[in-house]
C-alpha cells in the first residue's frame, strides 16, 4: 500500500504545480460620443456588455470639439458623431475608417417653466426673455435649430434673446435649471420621460444624420469592429428607436 501511494505522489510530482491563470480583463473602448446621446448611451452599454463584455468608456461633447479633439491625437477608439460631416473630415484625413450612418435625430421645444410654448413662433413671446441653442458653430443640432429658426421667419425677432451653449445637453440644462426659458434640443434626450415634447418640423431643416467611424490610431480594432456591428444591428436599433432617434433602414 505505502508503494502505491509513493508511485502516485510521484506521478503528481511529475507533472509539476498546478498554474491557474486570471482571466483575460475585457476589452475596454474609448467611445467619443456626441452630446445628444448622453441619455441612450446607458441602456447602449448595457446591452453590449451583456453581448459582448466589452467595456465601454465615454467622453460626451460637441461633435466639432470631439472633432478637435481626434485630430489633436485624443485615444478614442470609435467616434458617435452628431453629422456625417465630421467623420468625413476625419476620413479623409486618414484618421478614421469611411463613416456609417448610426441614426437620425430630431430638434425638439423643451421649456418645464412654459409647457405651453409647442411651436416655434411661440418664441416671439415677450415673456420669455432666454432661449438657449447650442452653438451652431460646434453642435450639428444647433446648426439645425438655427436653420429652423431662419425658415420659420423668428430669429430675426428673437435673436436678442438667444444663449448659446457649449453642446446640447448644455442647451437642455439651462431650460432644466431655470436659466432659460426655452431651450432647443435633442429630442433623444426628453423622449423617454416626455415623448409627447414638441418637436421642430424636419421640413425647415436639413436631415440631422448621425454617422460613426472607427480611427485608425485604435489598438481594438476587433472590439472596435463588435462594437460597430452591435450599434448597427437590430438590437441597438431597437434602443435608439424607443429614444427618439429614427434609424437607417438595414441593408438587404
Amino acid at each position: 500500500m505505502k508503494s502505491l501511494l509513493l508511485i502516485a505522489l510521484l506521478s503528481l510530482t511529475a507533472c509539476g504545480p498546478t498554474v491557474f491563470t486570471e482571466p483575460a480583463p475585457p476589452s475596454e473602448l474609448h467611445i467619443a460620443a456626441a452630446a445628444n446621446l448622453a441619455t441612450v448611451f446607458d441602456a447602449l452599454r448595457d446591452a453590449e456588455v451583456k453581448a459582448t463584455g466589452i467595456r465601454l468608456i465615454p467622453s460626451f461633447g460637441s461633435t466639432a470639439q470631439l472633432t478637435q479633439q481626434i485630430q489633436a491625437g485624443a485615444p478614442f477608439d470609435v467616434f458617435l458623431a452628431a453629422d456625417t460631416e465630421h467623420p468625413q473630415t476625419l476620413a479623409a484625413a486618414t484618421l478614421s475608417d469611411a463613416p456609417r450612418e448610426y441614426a437620425r435625430g430630431r430638434v425638439v421645444i423643451w421649456s418645464p417653466k412654459h409647457p405651453d410654448v409647442r411651436a416655434l413662433a411661440d418664441l416671439t413671446r415677450p415673456d420669455l426673455k432666454f432661449i438657449a441653442v447650442a452653438n451652431p458653430d460646434l453642435a450639428p443640432y444647433g446648426h439645425a435649430a438655427m436653420e429652423a429658426l431662419g425658415k420659420a421667419n423668428v430669429l430675426d425677432r428673437i435673436r436678442p434673446k438667444l444663449v448659446f451653449a457649449q453642446n446640447i445637453a448644455a442647451a437642455l440644462s439651462y431650460a432644466d435649471t431655470g436659466n432659460a426659458d426655452v431651450a432647443l434640443t435633442a429630442f433623444a434626450l426628453v423622449a423617454k420621460k416626455h415623448p409627447d415634447a414638441p418637436l421642430v418640423p424636419d421640413n425647415l431643416h436639413a436631415p440631422i444624420v448621425q454617422s460613426l467611424c472607427i480611427l485608425r490610431r485604435t489598438n481594438q480594432r476587433k472590439a472596435a469592429e463588435a462594437f460597430v456591428a452591435f450599434v448597427l444591428g437590430p438590437e441597438a436599433r431597437a434602443i435608439l428607436l424607443k429614444n427618439g432617434y429614427s434609424t437607417p433602414v438595414p441593408a438587404p
